[in-house]
């Protein structure tokens, strides 16, 4: 699993895709790389519980793809709603 999970790192919009499609890609890749109950071990100890999507990994794959459609984006909205994104 940890050789895939580089593979996020190419994932990039497509000429022929929309915005759309490319959040729906990371977030496909991200779920699909969650820990499976009693199929998956951390740490040497088996995994007793699905894992699921947490909002800090769900708002990291939103930055991904933002960065991705809009380089300056993310820097341009701590800029501009700095205080109200804390």
């Amino acid at each position: 699993m940890g050789a895939h999970f580089i593979d996020f790192a190419d994932i990039h919009l497509e000429s022929n895709k929309t915005p759309e499609d490319l959040y729906k890609r990371l977030m496909s890749f991200v779920e699909d790389l969650l820990l499976k109950a009693k199929s998956s071990s951390h740490h040497g100890e088996l995994v007793m519980e699905d894992e699921e999507l947490s909002p800090s990994l769900e708002n990291f794959v939103v930055l991904r793809w933002l960065k991705l459609i809009f380089p300056d984006l993310p820097r341009l909205d701590k800029e501009r709603y700095g205080t109200e994104l804390r």
